[in-house]
């Protein structure tokens, strides 16, 4: 016990001298000098006409006609509707509906 309390103390000493150290220093702030700009220059810009057409044929074709379509229903894009939210008598719920007012499940 005497030991960890040395220590202890020995840690705190030199905590306290580094703060010093720290304190004493002085730096000078940091000045930002901004140059104003005219509100009509707009600065950095894409030149007219480039962003039209971004996407090419490729893109276009890879969107529409994914590498999965031939597997469609293992990856939830299945042309019958959802069985468990699905808009039709009989679809399943995930959730239970036997709650009680405390929130466990019967």
């Amino acid at each position: 016990m005497r030991r960890f309390a040395v220590i202890g103390l020995a840690s705190l000493a030199a905590v306290s001298a580094l703060s010093v150290a720290a304190e004493a220093q002085s730096e000078r702030p940091l000045v930002l000098r901004v140059q104003p700009r005219s509100f009509l220059d707009p600065g950095n810009v894409a030149p007219v006409g480039s962003l039209n057409r971004y996407a090419t044929q490729p893109q276009l074709s890879y969107m529409t006609n994914p590498p999965w379509s031939n597997q469609r229903e293992r990856f939830g894009e299945s042309n019958l509707p959802d069985p468990i939210g699905g808009p039709f008598v009989g679809a399943r719920s995930p959730f239970p509906l036997d709650i009680d007012t405390t929130g466990s499940i019967r």
